[in-house]
Parts: C-alpha cells; structure tokens; sequence
C-alpha cells in the first residue's frame, strides 16, 4: 500500500468518527410519568333526594321510607249534626237522635307522588265539647264510633268502637292508635291524597239541655307512614356537599414538575336523575380548584360511569404536596321526566381520584 492511500484511509476514518461525536447525546432523557393517586369514595344517598318530612329508618334490618303526615282535625258544632236540636236550642229535653258524618283530606307529603305502604299508623283524639256523652246518652244505651282511612279506593286503616269500650266524658281527649295495612310482603300502593271518614251514631238518650254552639272534634294524625318505595317529583333539587380527603403529600418533591392532570371521578348514579356538579379541591395552604361537570341521567341498572376534569400545570402544582386535601361534591340534580320512583337502600357512590403527568429527567 503506497503512502498517499494509508494516509486516506485515516482521514477517512477521523470524518467517521466525527460524525458519530455529533449523534451522541448531549443532556440528559426525559420523560413524562403518570402519577395516581386515590381519595376516599364518597356517597349520596336517596335521603337526599326527598322532602324534609320523608326520612329512612330501619325496622329491624329492614330500611324502609318514614312519611310525616300532619294532622287533619275535624270539627262538628251540635246544630250542624242534629236538625231537631236547632228547633230546641236552650230547652232541656231528651236528646235526640243523631248521626255524625264528617270527612277531609290530607296531601302526602310535598313531591311524593306514590309510595308503597308496608307499616306504620295514625292516632285519631276525640274530644267531646257537648254536655253529654254521645256515645253513651242513658244507662245501657250505647252509640259508636268508626274511622276510615282510604287514598282513594284503597283502604288504608278502619277501627271502630262501641260506646261500651270507649266513654266521651266532656272536655276530656280519647285517643285510639290504628296500624296502617301494607308489609313487606304485601304493600299496599297509594296515590294522591288521603281521605279520613268518620262517622259516630249518637241513639236517643236522657234529657239535657240542647246548646247547638257547643261542638265535637276529631283529630286524625298520621303518626308514621312506612314505605319500601316512592315515587317522588325531583326538579333542581340542592345536594347537601359531600367531601372526603386526599394525601397528596407523597408528590411534595415533584411540586413544579408536573404539567398537568386531572380529577378523574367515577360515578355510579342508581336515580334516574341527572344535573350540574361542581368538584373543588382544597389544600391545606388555602389553595382550591373548582370544576363543573354534569352528571348524566342514571338508573337501577347503571353501571359506573368515569369522569375526567383537566387541572392545568399552575391548577395541580397548587394542591399537590400536602395532606389531607379536601375533595368536596355538589350541586343539583333533577329528573328528565318530572318523577322518579326511588328504594330506601339507594346511594350514588363517588370515587375521586387525583392524576398527575410529571416530568422526569433532564437538567
């Protein structure tokens, strides 16, 4: 090999080595890493989603509806009941003969439509004004009393009483507790108001001293009305706040690296109701993001639905780093149809959790 092609071939292989120098990296990789971390799951149940005068209770193992109805008084003055007393007012003569028939109503309680009657049952107070017993007028003669209670055609408690068990002393509040019909295993549907029918036969009796302005009345109470199932109106009804906790003090080294992330809800929503939600977050140092979304239309059969709010890089680097970040839900939801038919045992589960794309490596 003459000289001049060695000295080639090294000139050569000084540019081949010079152009590899310039493919080798100069800085040090990076990379972006998903972090994800998890907060306590959270719950709305049904309670929420109902009037004030409907709850849940449980009897024995059993959660079940508990509607307060007010009471429905009735009152009846002598010379409304009794035609022959008027022609007589202020005379002493034998009593007459007479029949009390009186009715009203009472609205279940607002925004329940239905509910499927399974216990519970009502009290009915007389107190009697008149100046004599109208179930019991003279020595062995006996009068009564019978209460009905019906939502429409469906019966829902009836009690009668003779005047042999039950004395009307004047001034003097009888009350008499009747169970609602409807269990478990058998409820009894109802719809619209009820309807509280009283009736009290009064024979002839001893004389007395006829005052038509005196009076008799009846209070009908509702005392507890149980339900496996309502159907109830729900339309921007307000969500108490529901909040749980969050560590994110483990990602305290990596405040400032992160680019963004996300609040990544999971919902699983058994109402067949929807709305607007807002999530904050709040850190301890006073920091807080709020975000909106909207919570679709669930149902009995929904399964668990996945929501994910983006936090931009100043949003997340803001809360990370530190404990005990509170994560709080709520807003209004309400039903696309008007009603929605609800179970005691009901809840819409939240789980919420925090995700973050930090960047890692580089100088």
């Amino acid at each position: 090999m003459s000289f001049s092609s060695r000295h080639l071939t090294a000139s050569a292989a000084a540019l081949l080595f010079t152009a590899t120098a310039c493919d080798v990296p100069t800085a040090a990789p990076r990379w972006t890493s998903t972090w994800l971390l998890p907060a306590d799951s959270t719950q709305v149940a049904v309670a929420d989603l109902l009037p004030d005068n409907v709850g849940v209770i449980e009897v024995g193992t059993t959660k079940v509806f508990d509607a307060s109805i007010g009471p429905v008084p009735l009152v009846k003055s002598l010379g409304s009941v009794c035609s022959e007393c008027n022609a007589v007012n202020g005379q002493r003569v034998p009593k007459p003969d007479f029949t009390i028939v009186d009715s009203s109503t009472a609205n279940l309680p607002v925004d329940v439509l239905a509910l499927d009657v399974v216990g519970g049952s009502i009290d009915y107070t007389i107190t009697n004004y008149f100046s004599f017993d109208p179930l019991n007028p003279a020595p062995g003669v006996h009068g009564w009393l019978r209460v009905v209670i019906r939502a429409g055609e469906t019966l829902l408690a009836r009690d009668s009483v003779s005047g042999t068990a039950l004395a009307l002393d004047r001034g003097i509040a009888r009350t008499h507790t009747v169970a609602l019909y409807g269990t478990l295993a058998s409820p009894v549907r109802i719809e619209g108001p009820i309807t509280i029918l009283v009736t009290l036969a009064s024979p002839a009796g001893d004389s007395v001293t006829v005052n038509t302005a005196e009076e008799i009345h009846v209070q009908v109470t509702p005392r507890s009305v149980r339900a496996s199932r309502l159907t109830v109106n729900v339309s921007g009804r307000e969500l108490p706040p529901r909040s749980s906790t969050i560590d994110l003090s483990s990602m305290k080294g990596v405040v400032g690296a992160i680019e963004g992330g996300a609040i990544i809800l999971g919902i699983r929503n058994p109402f067949a109701v929807g709305g607007s939600l807002a999530v904050s977050l709040r850190a301890p140092s006073g920091a807080e993001v709020v975000k909106s979304l909207t919570l679709p239309s669930g149902g009995p059969d929904a399964q668990m639905a996945t929501l994910r709010l983006g936090l931009t890089a100043n949003e997340i680097n803001s809360i990370v780093g530190q404990p005990d970040v509170v994560t709080t839900v709520s807003g209004s939801v309400t039903a696309p149809t008007g009603a929605v038919t609800v179970l005691p045992t009901q809840v819409i589960v939240v789980t919420t959790s925090v995700e973050a794309a930090v960047r890692m490596g580089g100088n």
